[in-house]
């Protein structure tokens, strides 16, 4: 089966093993039958990362892409950005990371969105609208373009 999807594989990485599991099925729903990974922490994604960087040249690397919580156990979603942001360019740019997070402090959003690997922030929980934008649009390059507000998401 051909893939049409811009991305090869998509990463979550949310404490919630419940929203995980939901997210999983919905992306199935919606057509997404391409590898889904889910960490429940940071620290477990970023080591993944780091065995698939190991394993492969980046040139080899599939296309993912991250969509991470920010309050997590071990490792939260902002330890995982600063780690991140430590790999090769050549590797950073084989990932989008979306930034999906309960917390609608517009200062954990301006903040998550000064990250330049970050592609937009998205407020939890994430629609099958949504998903179906980022799966069968692809991701606004430009974050200036959107106020990360839901209703800026609907087909």
């Amino acid at each position: 089966m051909p893939n049409y999807f811009e991305w090869q594989k998509i990463i979550l990485i949310d404490d919630d093993s419940i929203l995980n599991l939901i997210h999983k099925k919905v992306l199935k729903i919606i057509g997404f039958h391409e590898t889904v990974l889910d960490f429940n922490n940071g620290f477990q994604a970023i080591e993944y990362i780091y065995r698939e960087i190991e394993q492969s040249s980046s040139t080899n690397m599939d296309i993912s892409l991250i969509i991470l919580d920010l309050e997590m156990p071990i490792l939260n979603g902002w330890g995982f950005l600063d780690r991140f942001l430590i790999l090769e360019p050549q590797v950073r740019e084989k990932f989008k990371i979306i930034v999906s997070s309960s917390s609608k402090n517009p200062e954990d959003i301006k903040r998550a969105l000064e990250y330049e690997v970050v592609s937009e922030y998205i407020p939890k929980p994430i629609t099958i609208d949504i998903f179906g934008r980022i799966i069968w649009d692809g991701i606004e390059k430009d974050k200036d373009k959107g106020s990360g507000r839901e209703e800026d998401f609907r087909f």
